[in-house]
């Protein structure tokens, strides 16, 4: 019985010792990923020390310190690591900024030991334990399948953000999953703004985290985002890309007949270029629509399209500002396509010309047809088919780039600026390029081949991501009514009400109107006073769940209910029609709201600009005061004297403008109101002289 605990001991003994060495530092391999200059190698961290040596981008290096944070140099804020390499048939060592160079097996530490072997595999190949079970399970079904982790040597959080900056990453359909910041949606109209074409939206933080996470995807369906798109020969594509083409207008022959098979000619394309004919072909649908057979969309058709251009130069777009000049005219061009829509974008602000067309231009080699790149002009559509995969290749599969996933999202280190250089904007596309192609697979059967998925680590990654919740996410209210009429000092994002009655009532109605009619109210309706201080919580609840509360609190008060010309009168304000005069000079909103409250606490009162928007400096003409006192509401035009001008002070600019009024010059509405100082219903002389001598500090107007 000693030796079978002996035995087992000893088992345990030297299991968990082979498991606890794989977290000490080893010996990791990178390159050099930065490209403008050489990457200077020094004798110590720091960039005042010696060097000894310079590297060329793509040089490979052994990292002896990837684990270990004491290289990490406070003087100039970089981190370093203690490096191996040959150079010139030596060997040599020194220390190199971490940010210049790209890792390409790091073991990353989440704190978790693997405890399996194909844990310790996919531990020593840097996925973290969070990807284990997921490959673990793709593994037991594809044995043949091969995962790499690629480190992209960037924090979660960085690259989230990267990726959520305006027009970068876009989304159809489902209102939950659209940004709603103010570049994205307002809240008060309840629109979004569209990003591309009639219906693309910026997608928020929490979709794109969805899509970005690598591990949302990692099923024997959507793995095939990571799928490395480099061309394996020995297989027989053809048929696979047929499958993919089938019931589509990729389905023969192209109308032009420059192409008997798409089918063949994808697949002649992907073996000259190196890239996997059905990455081509799923691209191909995804970026120009299926179409159906015999009808191709207009950008791979070849007809005829009008494109505005300058009448002076017709080699020149036609921007807005020339076209409401009429220096535009219409230029028809014909023969052109582009099958991946490759420079389907606006390069120029004001372009008027719709983003396809400019794909179209692109295929032409520009208006001037002087760009010869990738085989252009592409005027037939073979050389559409040629020419677009072989920009794809060299723009991005050769780079590093060579995963659908790595073509939406630009975390490779490749020695160029990253988040840039992204083939599409919208954040499904690599999901729907991989189910195409699972599909394709499976229906030929061949997902049994060794295939390569290239799969993405990030640093400090959040334990999982989920998609928002659907529907729309508006729980914002447009108004507030009490006995039928609206609270005068409601604002648009303002959350809490004080509303006062007379001691006598006993209930009032609450109406609440949102600002989308899929929201739901609750707390409206009739609300019993039974106290001198009631609260009512007003809830809206959006299509998505999202819950916003108002907070209405309801005092009960003896004040006697006032008129608005009674209030102004013992006020001592002038009331004029729809205008409020003798307010004075250098007044707060603050201090007439106040006024007004002291008199009649059952008052809503609210002050704003011209504008309309609510006022928090001092006074001016042209101001706006809306009272409700229960009896009735107004809206009255402030006038300050001697502010003509309406900039809330009594200055030059104002004496300018009496001047030319009693010279001749026209002054309307307040602002008249306002030149007419001493009150006596015209301007003379005499208020000049008053405003002259306020500015000289003689005289104060009131």
């Amino acid at each position: 019985m000693k030796k079978i605990i002996l035995y087992v001991l000893t088992v345990l003994f030297v299991f968990s010792f082979s498991i606890v060495s794989l977290s000490a530092d080893e010996i990791v391999v990178g390159k050099i990923s930065y490209s403008d200059t050489n990457v200077r190698v020094r004798v110590a961290p720091g960039t005042n020390n010696e060097v000894v040596a310079a590297l060329d981008f793509g040089h490979e290096v052994n990292i002896l310190n990837y684990n270990n944070p004491a290289c990490s140099n406070p003087d100039d804020g970089y981190n370093w690591y203690n490096v191996s390499f040959v150079l010139d048939g030596e060997n040599k060592t020194g220390y190199i900024r971490a940010d210049l160079i790209a890792v390409l097996s790091p073991p990353i530490q989440d704190g978790t030991e693997p405890t399996t072997e194909y844990e310790i595999e996919l531990f020593k190949k840097g996925f973290p334990s969070s990807y284990w079970p997921y490959l673990k399970q793709l593994h037991e079904l594809y044995p043949n399948w091969e995962f790499e982790a690629y480190d992209t040597l960037e924090s979660w959080d960085y690259v989230l953000t990267q990726e959520s900056y305006d027009r970068k990453s876009l989304i159809q359909g489902n209102e939950g999953y659209r940004a709603t910041d103010d570049n994205s949606y307002n809240w008060l109209t309840n629109t979004w703004k569209v990003k591309d074409g009639t219906n693309w939206y910026n997608a928020n933080t929490q979709t794109i985290a969805y899509y970005l996470d690598p591990r949302n995807f990692l099923d024997e369906r959507k793995i095939f985002m990571f799928e490395k798109l480099s061309f394996h020969d020995g297989v027989d594509y053809i048929p696979l890309v047929q499958n993919l083409f089938n019931n589509t207008y990729l389905q023969a022959g192209s109308t032009d007949g420059s192409v008997t098979s798409f089918a063949s000619t994808f697949v002649e394309a992907g073996n000259q270029y190196r890239v996997s004919p059905l990455h081509l072909a799923a691209k191909s649908l995804i970026e120009t629509g299926k179409g159906s057979p015999g009808h191709p969309p207009v950008v791979t058709s070849g007809a005829p399209f009008d494109y505005w251009v300058l009448k002076s130069d017709e080699n020149s777009a036609c921007g807005s500002e020339a076209y409401s000049k009429g220096e535009c005219k219409i230029r028809t061009l014909s023969r052109y396509y582009n099958f991946f829509n490759i420079g389907a974008y606006n390069t120029s602000s004001g372009n008027i010309n719709s983003n396809w067309k400019q794909g179209l231009i692109y295929a032409k080699g520009q208006l001037s047809s002087s760009y010869t790149t990738n085989g252009r002009p592409w005027d037939n559509a073979y050389k559409g088919v040629m020419g677009g995969s072989q920009f794809i290749s060299g723009s991005y599969i050769s780079i590093g780039q060579d995963t659908p996933y790595f073509q939406k999202w630009d975390v490779v280190n490749n020695g160029g600026s990253k988040f840039s250089h992204q083939y599409m904007q919208n954040i499904v596309a690599p999901l729907s390029e991989a189910i195409r192609t699972y599909n394709s697979y499976l229906k030929e059967g061949i997902l049994n081949l060794p295939f390569i998925f290239k799969i993405p680590v990030y640093r400090n990654m959040p334990v999982s991501t989920a998609l928002p919740p659907s529907g729309n996410p508006n729980n914002m209210l447009k108004a507030i009514k009490i006995n039928a009429v609206g609270l005068t000092n409601f604002e648009f994002e303002k959350t809490e009400y004080t509303y006062y009655v007379n001691t006598i009532v006993n209930s009032l109605t609450i109406e609440a109107i949102p600002v989308v009619s899929t929201a739901t109210i609750t707390g409206s309706g009739i609300v019993t006073l039974n106290s001198e201080t009631t609260i009512r919580n007003v809830v809206v609840k959006a299509e998505n769940g999202s819950e916003k509360t108002y907070k209405i609190t309801i005092i009960k008060t003896d004040t006697v209910p006032i008129t608005n010309s009674e209030l102004f009168k013992k006020l001592k304000y002038n009331l004029n029609s729809s205008y409020l005069s003798n307010v004075g000079l250098n007044k707060m909103p603050e201090t007439i709201i106040g006024d007004i409250k002291k008199t009649n606490s059952l008052i809503d009162v609210r002050i704003t600009n011209s504008a309309g928007e609510t006022k928090t400096s001092k006074l001016a003409t042209g101001d706006k005061i809306i009272i409700n006192n229960r009896e009735e509401i107004g809206e009255y035009t402030i006038v300050i004297n001697g502010d003509v001008d309406g900039n809330g002070e009594v200055d030059i600019k104002d004496l300018l403008l009496t001047r030319k009024k009693i010279l001749g010059y026209t002054l309307t509405g307040p602002y008249l109101l306002a030149a007419d100082v001493n009150n006596d219903g015209d301007i003379k002389i005499d208020d000049l002289l008053k405003i002259r001598k306020h500015i000289l500090g003689y005289d104060v107007i009131k």
